[in-house]
């Protein structure tokens, strides 16, 4: 008697005679298959419906870092908290504080009302005040301009000659 490759099932020819002993073995041995078959199938389901549930969780969890996160964001911005404030201010000639909402870290001025603004820009930073600018809790104040001791000459940058209209931008 021959017999399958892969599964060892019996391949009677006309001279065999059918033993009832390898017909039996032969049914046996395709209900054991069978069943490892479904148990394999049952083990696969069950791993499959194990990863599913592990990645709704950590869908779940991802899409409340996401909410988290979002809500983060909303609550950091808002037009009071943007890192920069800009505005203008007119020049009175004597001292003048200037509002921003906090107390800048930097701060750029320059004036608005002359072709030449780039040589009338001055720059302040880390806090430090200067004979031009003082920072203070709520913005900045300019002083009136600056003029040297030993020639009584007023020197650039100007930032508050009377009547000049002036940019600033303060950064937090």
């Amino acid at each position: 008697m021959n017999y399958t490759e892969k599964y060892h099932l019996p391949q009677w020819k006309k001279e065999d005679r059918i033993m009832m002993e390898d017909f039996n073995r032969m049914c046996a041995d395709m209900e054991n298959g069978l069943a490892k078959t479904a148990r394999d199938a049952a083990e696969g389901v069950a791993d499959a419906a194990a990863n599913a549930a592990e990645a709704l969780s950590m869908a779940a969890q991802a899409a409340a870092a996401a909410a988290a996160a979002q809500t983060t964001a909303n609550a950091a911005y808002s037009p009071s908290k943007q890192p920069y404030a800009v505005g203008t201010y007119v020049g009175t000639g004597v001292e003048l504080a200037v509002n921003v909402g906090f107390q800048p870290r930097f701060l750029l001025i320059s004036c608005a009302d002359t072709k030449e603004a780039y040589l009338y820009t001055m720059a302040a930073g880390g806090g430090i005040n200067s004979v031009r600018v003082e920072f203070t809790s709520t913005g900045f104040r300019v002083k009136k301009n600056y003029v040297d001791t030993s020639s009584s000459a007023q020197q650039i940058p100007y930032t508050n000659s009377i009547g000049t209209r002036y940019l600033y931008i303060a950064f937090r």
